[in-house]
C-alpha cells in the first residue's frame, strides 16, 4: 500500500498500518494538524504541517 503525492512525485510513500511491524518505524513529522481531532497529542518535537509535506 503506497501513495504518491503530486507535489512531492520523487518519492514513493508506504503506509504505516500496511507495515508487519509498524512499532519499528519512528515518524519524523506530523501532517495535516488542521485535521486532527481535539484529543489527539502530537510530538511538538517533530515538525508540523497544516496539510501534507508539500506546505
Amino acid at each position: 500500500m503506497t501513495f504518491v503525492f503530486d507535489a512531492d512525485s520523487d518519492n514513493i510513500w508506504v503506509t504505516l498500518g500496511s507495515l508487519d511491524d509498524p512499532n519499528s518505524v519512528t515518524p519524523h513529522e506530523n501532517w495535516f494538524v488542521k485535521d486532527k481531532l481535539d484529543w489527539v497529542a502530537l510530538d511538538h518535537r517533530l515538525k508540523n504541517f497544516e496539510n501534507g509535506p508539500s506546505d
